[in-house]
Order: C-alpha cells, then sequence, then structure tokens
C-alpha cells in the first residue's frame, strides 16, 4: 500500500554500515508521504493476523513519551548506557 515507503526503507536498509546512511535517511525519506502505518497499511489491509498479549504500550512520536519509557521517577533526567551527567537538572 505504501510502495514508495518501501522503497525508501530498502534503499536506507542497503546503507546500513556506510558513513552516509544519515544523509541517505533524508533524502530517501524526504520523498515519502507523511503518513502513519496504521493509515497506511493497516487500514486497508483485510488479511491481518493478530496475537492478543499483555505489554506496555507507548507511543514513542514525541521525546516526552521517550522519557515516560525510561526514566526513572526520581530523577529528572534521562540516561542510558554508561552517563557522567554534571551540574545537569
Amino acid at each position: 500500500y505504501l510502495p514508495n515507503h518501501f522503497k525508501a526503507l530498502d534503499e536506507i536498509y542497503k546503507h546500513l554500515a556506510k558513513k552516509d546512511l544519515s544523509l541517505i535517511e533524508k533524502k530517501s525519506f524526504s520523498k515519502v508521504e507523511n503518513i502513519s502505518i496504521d493509515y497506511g497499511i493497516m487500514e486497508k489491509t483485510r488479511d491481518m493476523f493478530l496475537i492478543p498479549a499483555d505489554i506496555s504500550w507507548y507511543d514513542v512520536g514525541h521525546f516526552r513519551a521517550v522519557g515516560e519509557c525510561f526514566r526513572d521517577k526520581n530523577s529528572v533526567n534521562l540516561e542510558e548506557g554508561k552517563t557522567l551527567v554534571i551540574e545537569s537538572y
């Protein structure tokens, strides 16, 4: 249903290990329609298989949502892995 998305993702896939990946991503994504997968694919398909699962869900379309997923409730900062935070709040 979104052939231009497929072409863009395929082009990005071919460059995953290359230094110019960021440039390729920008170029590829500039050619595709700004549409969510829900509207672009899911609402059009008639052959879908769903597996019920009891999992947490966050729509990570905004940095605030990323913070909700990972932030320690006792901290205002978000760190992952080896991190040195100096005079930050």
